[in-house]
């Protein structure tokens, strides 16, 4: 299989719920974000373009493969071996607040799955 680069899912910190069609391979997703206040912590679902649910409520956590839980055959990646996570710039280990994305955090999708070792910034993106 052809190595693929890291692709940069853009958030939005100033719009605490949206949706964005985002393209990933050559597929194109419905991704709806949003900032639930109580719990300080971002949350998205996947769904097709028709509107079907994927997936939904992932809660982004630092570090974490954010789809390994779901065995959905329609998730990003030639047959679930892509991966998302959120990745700090800053080093920290916290899970990104309202703030964080554009300044210190990014969801980043890696199409041959995690490398063992997340390399430090700056990576090289395909930005979506």
């Amino acid at each position: 299989m052809k190595a693929t680069r890291p692709v940069k899912i853009p958030i939005y910190p100033n719009r605490v719920t949206y949706k964005s069609p985002i393209i990933i391979g050559s597929t194109r997703y419905m991704f709806r974000f949003r900032y639930v206040r109580r719990s300080d912590r971002w949350h998205f679902d996947i769904e097709t373009m028709n509107g079907e649910p994927i997936v939904r409520g992932i809660r982004i956590v630092t570090g974490w493969p954010l789809l390994a839980p779901y065995g959905d055959n329609r998730l990003p990646g030639n047959k679930n071996e892509g991966e998302i996570i959120c990745y700090r710039t800053d080093g920290s280990k916290e899970d990104p607040g309202l703030q964080d994305f554009g300044k210190n955090a990014m969801l980043v999708y890696f199409p041959d799955g995690i490398p063992s070792k997340v390399p430090d910034p700056p990576l090289i993106f395909e930005i979506i």
